[in-house]
């Protein structure tokens, strides 16, 4: 696993300010979903980022069941 040599990837969150998230390699993201989001845009070098592939996922928690339900 990697990230873009260039700037790594980020997730900014649009709240009352702007806030960039750095992805790190081997951690999950987590946003609540109540703010406006989107993932950062970044440049690629040709010569060694050949791909980019981002996984979203959702995740709904039942606190009658105490069990998240998780989906990509």
């Amino acid at each position: 696993m990697e990230l873009p040599s260039s700037a790594g990837g980020g997730l900014y969150i649009f709240d009352n300010e702007n806030i960039k998230v750095n992805y790190k390699i081997g951690y999950i993201t987590c946003h609540n979903g109540k703010t406006t989001h989107m993932i950062a845009p970044t440049t690629y070098n040709n010569n060694t980022d050949f791909y980019r592939i981002t996984l979203q996922g959702h995740g709904l928690y039942d606190k009658n069941k105490n069990t998240w339900y998780i989906y990509w």
